[in-house]
């Protein structure tokens, strides 16, 4: 299917946009039009992240360093294996019996996590957004202290990797801001469809002045194959190669399956499975410009993309498609049945 460059974001009006997206997990808490719809169904399809005994996800709740660990366990290791590992006391505060001791010292073992100091872990502390982004990129294989994920610049070199590799795609949150489940979620999914890395030497690590520092590594590259077959989430090549990237839900999650395809009111669109199960179809809201949950009218549309834009469409300057209630319609540039308002309308500029 033919991929459309947006020119100009969408401008999508509509009441009953979110009636096409099919899910196969779904909680009460969580609306079907809600902005981490796509990544809380995804993640709890694969069991990585799951709701309380009464099935709710509890979007809002703050994620806690103990449950970062799981989620970072079940991401690498599988919920099964992950609910196996035994815990070994490695922290005074996480006893060998608690629910988490088991992640939280796995984390710690494999460099995911450190202490906050004393020999404690703080397992019901918040995180911040950066503080996972730094998990995440250690499980997509990034080492913390080659990197510079350790000392007093760590933020900085965390924030600039992230952003880098797209862990914060979609995001509308500070990076010292306490990060909630919903947007752990987000940045899981962002996880999933990211390119692994790998050294070929790490080098090796000195103390100066009572702080290790990495000396002799080498850069990390992406980890690639030259199995198209495998290619289920992305078929990105490394330039002037025939190698592919290899995305995280690639390697750890072989039977997840990303299509991009259009929606009902076409617009791109991320279709999601697992296995021979459809997940769901999600609009990908990259080039939204705005979303109306009420009628809008002509003047709505004039306010938000500016007078240059819509005198355009009277010229025929531009090239739109137009989506009214799903179904793509001719467009008439004299019309003024904008004043009308409608249903569920969705209007694009192409090239």
């Amino acid at each position: 299917m033919k991929n459309l460059k947006k020119v100009l974001a969408f401008v999508v009006v509509f009441t009953m946009m979110f009636s096409f997206a099919v899910s196969a997990n779904s909680f009460p808490d969580v609306s079907k039009d809600a902005s981490y719809a796509e990544a809380v169904t995804v993640l709890s399809s694969l069991n990585v992240m799951i709701g309380d005994e009464k099935g709710n996800f509890n979007p809002k709740e703050n994620l806690t360093r103990a449950q970062a660990a799981k989620i970072i366990s079940y991401l690498l290791l599988g919920n099964k294996t992950a609910e196996g590992l035994a815990g070994s006391g490695k922290f005074t505060d996480v006893a060998k019996t608690s629910w988490a001791a088991g992640f939280v010292d796995y984390c710690a073992a494999v460099g995911v996590v450190n202490g906050v100091g004393n020999g404690q872990f703080n397992p019901n502390g918040s995180l911040t957004t950066l503080q996972f982004a730094k998990m995440l990129l250690v499980a997509l294989g990034y080492d913390a202290k080659i990197e510079g994920f350790v000392g007093s610049d760590w933020s900085i070199n965390v924030s600039a990797k992230a952003n880098q590799v797209g862990l914060l795609n979609g995001l509308d949150v500070g990076a010292n801001a306490t990060l909630t489940r919903e947007q752990a979620a987000k940045m899981c999914l962002n996880t999933l469809k990211a390119p692994l890395v790998e050294y070929e030497n790490k080098g090796g690590n000195i103390s100066v002045n009572g702080a290790d520092i990495n000396i002799g590594a080498s850069k990390a590259e992406f980890k690639t194959s030259t199995n198209k077959k495998a290619q289920t989430i992305d078929d990105s090549m490394i330039n002037g190669t025939t190698a592919f990237t290899v995305e995280f839900a690639e390697e750890y999650y072989s039977d997840l399956r990303l299509t991009k395809t259009t929606d009902d009111f076409g617009r791109d669109a991320n279709q999601w499975k697992y296995k021979t199960v459809e997940i769901g179809t999600y609009a990908d809201d990259s080039d939204l410009k705005e979303t109306y949950t009420a009628k809008a009218k002509r003047g709505d549309l004039y306010n938000l993309v500016g007078s240059t834009v819509v005198d355009g469409i009277k010229l025929g300057k531009y090239n739109f498609e137009l989506y009214v209630d799903g179904k793509k319609v001719a467009y008439v540039s004299t019309s003024d049945k904008y004043n009308e308002g409608y249903e569920g309308m969705a209007l694009f500029m192409v090239e």
